[in-house]
């Protein structure tokens, strides 16, 4: 594996794990793409495919923000939860890669990484007085809208690493 195959899978990797985090990974993914097609010559991936992809980071990251507005201010990210994230994406990752082999690790560093960062949200909302807490029905509306984005980065990664490696 050359050495821009391999920064090209940690980037998209990185950007499954941002958005586990709530920021806008979908565009990492789609930046990656862009620049290691234009490194090849467009060779790897269609530009009628980037564009697709564009669309689709469009549609979720709007989605995303358009969710953001409507519900209560996002929490602060803290060095908990990005760490205890980073934790339970490795083990998610190390749970299910046996089982799936490569989407196992792909879905595992992301679901693993979410379940982190709402673990570290729920003790932190605790913490708080009831009345500065988000409302259960504002924290789902944001969950679930970073799940959708989970899942679109996800398949974002397996689309671009099985037309790299075809």
């Amino acid at each position: 594996m050359s050495a821009a195959a391999a920064i090209f899978i940690i980037t998209l990797f990185l950007g499954i794990y941002l958005v586990a985090l709530g920021l806008q990974g979908t565009v990492v993914i789609l930046v990656a793409a862009v620049v290691l097609d234009a490194f090849t010559g467009f060779q790897v991936v269609e530009p009628k495919h980037l564009v697709l992809l564009a669309i689709l980071s469009v549609i979720v990251e709007t989605t995303d923000a358009i969710v953001g507005i409507s519900n209560a201010a996002r929490p602060r990210l803290s060095r908990y939860a990005v760490v205890l994230s980073l934790v339970g994406g490795i083990i998610g990752a190390a749970l299910l890669t046996p089982l799936f082999y490569g989407l196992g690790t792909i879905t595992g560093l992301f679901l693993g990484g979410f379940a982190g960062k709402l673990l570290v949200e729920r003790v932190e909302r605790r913490k708080l007085k009831p009345s500065f807490r988000e409302t259960g029905k504002a924290s789902f509306i944001r969950n679930v809208s970073i799940f959708i984005k989970g899942t679109a980065a996800v398949g974002m990664t397996v689309f671009l690493l099985t037309h790299v490696y075809s």
